[in-house]
């Protein structure tokens, strides 16, 4: 009996106009063929989806095609539904572009998910300064090709050297204009020795003075005709470069496809040709997509109107088929696309001495910068460790794209794909007191929760007023003397922080004034919890320090002996702190250590456990592992009679076939202590975590003592 032939094996067949192509995602083979009974085909489907799946990036480059005020709109759940319904319509291959996919929280869950749902060959394009072997791991073995734009930043060398050590196929992207050009020959050569694939040439397009002439493309040309490494052609050159080509674009002509062959979908949930338009569609699902694709052909075959596009003018007949049988072609290559946010908050004794540390780190401080010498020698002075390092050695830090200061509490915003500043955390802990938990890669745009206390109820009624009016406009809720403000999606745009910490200043001209930053913002919870403001809240200090990686288990319990006050236990990756008042030196240790640090305030807190199992690699020609099962109702039986209160349960991601459970208690050590147990049981991996069961509340006691002190 033969084995099934894995998804990604078989050549999947895809509807030209006039022809047929045979595609198979694993090796990205192709077989296009053209006689008298392909004749009648058309196409049904795009081809390829240029996916934007997020806006944000931690690189600023000059050159970027991306709109940046446009939203970051995507979450894993709707992105895995839109292409699995193009993977069904007949979409081949999904190329991920930005903004810096690997910053997108939960990339590595939505690319598990679409190589066990899908058939798609799954690509993406990098700046590649977020990856390392550590930060590759969890896509092993899913991605059919990574591509790495390459810029005079030299940390992209690290991915070069991870990838190729992980044995995944990878390619480059040079953009090259008058500058580059004549450092073209050399970098050829070097990529040659890093095992890269393939070099797709870019073309620039915007700036007249950046475009090549009639002599620079044939040396362009001739460098690519003697390269080292194969290379590709961005189909933005159309046919000026002088070097001969698989074939003139999907009809007629040399057009490039943009709209037809491929769909860029961006950040903001919209399609357009390709991200070089300067106009979009609005998108909900699939069938959106397609409806724009078959019926508004005209409009997405329009050219670009910057610079440098090689499209002349638009042609609304772009399934034009081919004229009579051409001899089959193989080839085989890859589709590309060419193109979490993190927060701390600091709370200070008084607005004086927030001003004071915001004084400290002026010098020295460049936004979105890597640590400057001042930093670096203000962290090692204050023994602060540089937690987060490359493998090459050098340092992950940069600096915080903002940094503010608004009554007692001092803000630091910046992206990265885990967390972009902990020896700022650590710092601010050494300085502060006390650090607001959470923060740490937030997919979604956070509220700013303000509260100003009035003078009396016709002072804050005034206030209220004044605060929905002029920009940014602000939600007002009134308490009493007390003003509620909040604005939702307060890090969407760049310097929106600081604009709006601006007018709050204004606002509250003298006034107490405090900020929070909520990232999960329900109203009716909001409303809830300032009724129960008057109701004493239990409170029983505790720390949580959580560790990740391969090794982050043996961490945890390195970390948990080494804490000598309270009561410190490991639960897998997690530590648990109970029994200790003075949790500053032990969160500045956790975080030197590497740790993500969690400050507990409540005597009633969440356990959280996610069971998954670890499953061996496929196998070449035999099906994927499959999971066990595990009974959510002998779950929950085993772990309520073990803690003595009712634990939920529910499925956990479809592709890890695991299981999740929660309960709310008092004793969370003795929650966690049964979980882990279970897990072992189970022969099952955990992942275990403790939180506030009202943050909410919380959040506004802690601004009602910041406008009381």
């Amino acid at each position: 009996m033969t084995s099934e032939v894995p998804q990604r094996a078989r050549f999947r067949a895809f509807a030209l106009d006039g022809s047929l192509l045979f595609f198979q995602p694993a090796t990205g083979t192709s077989l296009r063929v053209c006689n008298g009974r392909t004749a009648g085909l058309r196409r049904q489907a795009p081809r390829v989806v240029m996916f934007g799946i997020t806006n944000q990036c931690n690189l600023s480059c000059t050159f970027c095609s991306r709109d940046t005020t446009r939203e970051s709109r995507w979450t894993v759940p709707v992105a895995a539904s839109i292409l699995r319904d193009l993977a069904r319509a007949g979409s081949l291959e999904v190329a991920f572009g930005g903004g810096e996919p690997f910053a997108f929280r939960g990339f590595a869950d939505l690319i598990a998910e679409l190589h066990e749902s899908t058939a798609l060959a799954l690509h993406v394009t990098s700046n590649g300064t977020l990856l390392d072997r550590r930060r590759l791991q969890p896509f092993r073995g899913l991605l059919g090709q990574v591509r790495i734009s390459i810029y005079d930043d030299p940390r992209w060398r690290v991915a070069a050297h991870a990838l190729a050590e992980a044995g995944q196929l990878w390619g480059a992207n040079v953009l090259v204009d008058r500058e580059r050009l004549s450092l073209l020959p050399a970098l050829l050569a070097e990529l040659a020795t890093l095992n890269c694939h393939d070099i797709s040439i870019l073309r620039y397009v915007g700036e007249a003075a950046r475009q090549l002439d009639a002599s620079e493309r044939e040396r362009l040309g001739a460098l690519i005709s003697d390269a080292p490494v194969a290379c590709r052609i961005s189909v933005c050159f159309g046919d000026t470069l002088p070097v001969p080509r698989l074939f003139d674009g999907v009809g007629v002509g040399a057009d490039c496809g943009a709209g037809y062959d491929f769909l860029t979908l961006t950040p903001d949930k919209r399609v357009q040709s390709c991200s070089f338009r300067d106009s979009s569609l609005p998108i909900e699902s699939a069938l959106d997509v397609l409806a724009i694709w078959r019926e508004r052909r005209a409009y997405l075959a329009r050219p670009s109107r910057r610079v440098g596009c090689a499209r002349q003018s638009a042609l609304p007949s772009l399934a034009t088929p081919l004229a009579g049988p051409q001899p089959p072609m193989l080839w085989q290559s890859f589709s590309g696309n060419n193109s979490g946010e993190c927060i701390l908050l600091g709370k200070f004794e008084t607005s004086e001495a927030a001003q004071r540390y915001l004084g400290e780190l002026a010098s020295g401080y460049a936004p979105d910068e890597p640590y400057s010498a001042e930093w670096r020698a203000l962290f090692e002075s204050e023994q602060v460790q540089l937690t987060s390092t490359r493998d090459d050695g050098e340092s992950w830090g940069r600096a915080p794209s903002s940094l503010i200061a608004v009554g007692r509490s001092v803000l630091a915003l910046g992206y990265d794909a885990g967390d972009a500043f902990p020896e700022l955390r650590a710092l601010t802990w050494k300085r502060a007191g006390y650090v607001a938990s959470g923060g740490i890669h937030l997919h979604d745009s956070p509220s700013l929760l303000a509260l100003i206390r009035g003078r009396d109820a016709d002072d804050v009624s005034a206030l209220a007023l004044e605060a929905t009016r002029g920009a940014p406009a602000f939600e007002p809720h009134v308490h009493g003397a007390l003003l509620f403000l909040r604005l939702p999606e307060a890090t969407r745009a760049p310097g929106s922080v600081g604009e709006a910490a601006s007018r709050l200043q204004v606002l509250a001209a003298g006034r107490p004034l405090g900020v929070e930053i909520c990232n999960d913002w329900d109203e009716r919870e909001f409303l809830s919890a300032k009724q129960r403001l008057g109701v004493e809240v239990a409170a029983l200090p505790r720390l949580q320090v959580w560790f990740h990686g391969s090794d982050s288990e043996e961490r945890a319990r390195r970390f948990a002996a080494a804490v000598s006050e309270g009561t410190a236990r490991a639960y897998g990756s997690c530590v648990l702190i109970e029994g200790v008042a003075r949790r500053k030196r032990l969160a500045v240790l956790g975080l030197r250590q590497g740790g993500a640090v969690t400050v507990l305030d409540s005597h009633r807190l969440t356990v959280n456990a996610f069971f998954w199992f670890l499953l061996p690699p496929r196998e070449k020609g035999k099906p994927a592992p499959k999971a066990p099962d595990i009974d959510l109702g002998a779950l929950a039986s085993s772990l309520t009679q073990q803690i003595g209160l009712q634990v939920h349960t529910e499925p956990g991601p479809s592709w890890r076939n695991g299981a999740k459970a929660r309960v709310c208690t008092h004793e969370p050590g003795r929650a966690l202590t049964a979980m882990v147990a279970e897990a072992v049981r189970l022969g099952a991996q955990i992942n275990v975590g403790v939180s506030e069961v009202d943050p909410l509340a919380l959040q506004l006691r802690r601004l009602i003592a910041d406008v009381s002190a």
